[in-house]
């Protein structure tokens, strides 16, 4: 099953860009 290989590590990489954001938004709006 590619396609669930493929979801798995889009939501891994998602998961990881959002908490990336969430460190980093709040030092943008601080500005």
């Amino acid at each position: 099953m590619e396609i669930l290989q493929i979801l798995g590590t889009a939501g891994i990489v998602l998961g990881i860009l959002v908490t990336i954001l969430i460190a980093i938004v709040p030092t943008v709006v601080d500005r």
